[in-house]
């Protein structure tokens, strides 16, 4: 499923033969997977783990580090968890569609799996006193960690009054009610039509091999056949898919950008769970490794158990897995279009509006006290130069019970 030009480069062979060049073995797709398993078990901090997958990939000399880069830049304009489509880019490159998959999946398991054993405890731990004031100052850091996104978004995000105007036009919208999906596809298609255009359009390559949509076709058709028969067993598990996949499809601006569509699906118009809820098993996102996406798993098993945790987290992850699979054979059209561009940057302004909606949301969820002030305030202090939120929410996890207990 790759093309010659992204084999890694042949290394001449010495001794009898030295002038026959050989191609390298194919790497074993379970050395992918271990590979990927190991750094989705330590990928505390999500983008912060994409310079290790570089390195990683690197070192072994898998890829040279420039299409590495590509894959990181071609990431950004894809939905889902920016980190899970490099993981997933890097597969691909290496063994074709299997080695994509066998990627994805190995990065996302050891994430799931303990937000499966979280989820699972969460009902004792939340009841009792000291889970109780765990949270609510957990409460109060998540509050802190969205202003932080929304501010250093936007900082990227913002960069002229008509990326700003976007932004304002969709706080605007979702704040009296509309669709958050909906709103981003209307900003990114403003994008392509005010925001100005940087780039000539890169010239249609007659020699696109169609074939290469063959599998995302039949993967799409596939994930459309097993949805129909989940809506024959059970229509509320098929709803959760449904609600998942959704939030996957649109989740542009990497995992913060989920955040708003999975509270408007979940909380606002679901009703699955309560707002509190909702923060707390955000705040068990950051303390897992992995995408903050495997909130998704938090989510199912509240709502259907396992089987629930186990079709929301494969809903959620299915959708940028399909598109990714679509857009790198067209990586360099995609990416070179002059419309691409400004349509990203129309998405990523509208993100920045549903951030800022979503950090008056969770701010006025938090029970505010004194003490509960002084955690948020210390807890952006140390996101603004730079602390890792694992280390801020751990900290202010373990100081919470003796102040607030």
């Amino acid at each position: 499923m790759h093309s010659v030009a992204d084999r890694p480069a042949v290394q001449p062979q010495q001794g009898l033969g030295a002038n026959v060049s050989l191609p390298p073995a194919p790497i074993s797709r379970l050395v992918i997977f271990l590979v990927f398993v190991r750094l989705g078990a330590t990928a505390f901090g999500g983008p912060a783990m994409i310079p290790r997958i570089e390195q990683t990939v690197t070192e072994r000399g898998w890829l040279p580090r420039q299409a590495v880069r590509t894959g990181i830049a071609l990431a950004q304009f894809l939905p889902g968890a920016t980190v899970m489509q490099v993981a997933a880019f890097v597969g691909y490159r290496l063994r074709g569609i299997s080695g994509a998959a066998v990627a994805f999946v190995g990065f996302v398991i050891p994430a799931s799996i303990v937000m499966l054993g979280l989820a699972a405890c969460y009902p004792t731990l939340h009841h009792s006193m000291i889970g109780a004031a765990v949270f609510t100052g957990m409460q109060a850091v998540v509050a802190a960690i969205i202003a932080h996104a929304a501010l250093t978004f936007g900082r990227r995000a913002i960069g002229s009054v008509g990326e700003g105007a976007i932004a304002a036009a969709t706080a605007a919208a979702f704040l009296v009610g509309l669709s958050p999906a909906l709103t981003v596809v209307v900003a990114a298609a403003l994008g392509a039509l005010v925001l100005p255009k940087t780039r000539p359009s890169t010239p249609i390559d007659e020699r696109l091999n169609c074939r290469a949509f063959l599998f995302p076709l039949v993967l799409l058709g596939l994930g459309l056949a097993a949805a129909s028969l989940l809506f024959a067993v059970d229509t509320g598990l098929f709803t959760l898919m449904a609600a998942m996949a959704k939030v996957g499809l649109f989740a542009f601006g990497g995992a913060y950008g989920s955040l708003p569509l999975m509270f408007h699906e979940v909380v606002e118009l679901r009703h699955w769970m309560d707002p509190a809820s909702f923060l707390d098993g955000f705040a068990l996102s950051q303390v897992t490794p992995g995408p903050i996406l495997t909130m998704a798993t938090f989510i199912g098993w509240n709502v259907g158990g396992l089987p629930g945790a186990v079709i929301a987290t494969v809903a959620i992850f299915f959708p940028s897995f399909v598109v990714l699979t679509a857009a790198v054979p067209v990586l360099d059209r995609l990416r070179g279009h002059r419309l691409t561009e400004p349509a990203m940057r129309g998405a990523a302004a509208s993100l920045v509006g549903l951030l800022v909606v979503m950090t008056y949301r969770f701010g006025v969820l938090v029970p505010w006290s004194v003490p509960t002030v002084v955690f948020a305030v210390g807890a952006f202090g140390l996101l603004l130069v730079k602390t890792n939120p694992l280390w801020v929410i751990l900290g202010i996890g373990a100081v919470a019970p003796l102040i607030l207990g």
